[in-house]
């Protein structure tokens, strides 16, 4: 009896799973995972580009890749407007603010989605650490109308929100020291 052979991957919440007697059948699936893991174009599929209305700046990721939190927390403390930034958002008690705040650099670093988790791992690493719970009640409460969801808020679901004009606005001028 010929041998079988499996190869797993799991990336986030992904996992995919081949199995198969041919090895080179295997062997084929795994390189077409991993180049779609890196960007790299497939055979079987190549899409073409839209333009895109986003800044010029360099994106580190996609909105299908997890969030780089050292990138998100290294973008916000070299903004050249930190010292506003610490003053009225980090120092001050409103979680509000920490969750725009996030959200904005998140869109200027190219992370277009982010979850109520996401918040909690780039507050804590900015040393003002917010619950998921408590970023999750103040989206419902206070921040619906500056965050867009990507899908219907569902008990137990993980939903990625997004910042919308009105969010952007609304966090300049939390940066000018102007209440929301």
């Amino acid at each position: 009896m010929a041998g079988s052979y499996r190869v797993r991957y799991k990336r986030g919440d992904i996992e995919v799973e081949v199995e198969s007697t041919d090895k080179n059948y295997v062997a084929q699936k795994l390189e077409e995972l991993l180049n779609l893991r890196t960007g790299a174009p497939t055979p079987v599929k190549q899409a073409k580009p839209k333009p895109s209305s986003q800044p010029a700046t360099p994106s580190p990721a996609t909105a299908d890749e997890e969030l780089d939190v050292a990138v998100l927390v290294t973008a916000i403390h070299e903004d050249p407007n930190f010292d506003s930034i610490e003053k009225h958002i980090l120092e001050k008690r409103s979680i509000d603010a920490r969750v725009l705040l996030c959200f904005e650099f998140a869109h200027r670093v190219g992370y277009l989605q982010m979850s109520t988790g996401d918040v909690e791992r780039v507050t804590d690493e900015l040393g003002v650490k917010i619950e998921a719970p408590n970023v999750a009640k103040a989206i419902r409460n206070r921040l619906k109308k500056y965050l867009s969801a990507g899908r219907a808020r569902k008990k137990g679901i993980k939903t990625p929100y997004k910042i919308n004009r009105a969010g952007r606005n609304a966090f300049e001028k939390i940066l000018r020291g102007e209440s929301l």
